[in-house]
């Protein structure tokens, strides 16, 4: 067995932990985004890019961290069990 099939499965194991723990970055991380693509478009106006403006604005990020805590549940998750599958085999 190589060490480079523990590679993918150790990178989501540390991801679902970041996510489990400190889940506010990516919620603003996201919020930053969604706020600098919102002030490009309505920068150039309402009649350009109507539709993504309109659908940037009817969709806003989620305001709560629970989507990237269960996120990162189910990452560590998969991770831990994909590790554990290819150490026992």
């Amino acid at each position: 067995m190589t060490a480079l099939r523990l590679v993918y499965p150790a990178l989501l194991v540390v991801f679902g932990l970041l996510m489990l723990c400190n889940p506010g970055w990516f919620r603003e991380a996201k919020r930053r985004e969604y706020q600098k693509r919102l002030a490009a478009r309505t920068e150039r106006g309402e009649d350009a890019y109507f539709e993504e403006l309109r659908e940037l604005e009817a969709y806003p990020p989620p305001r709560t961290v629970y989507l990237w805590q269960a996120l990162g549940a189910v990452l560590f998750a998969l991770g831990a069990f994909i590790i554990a599958d290819r150490l026992t085999t």
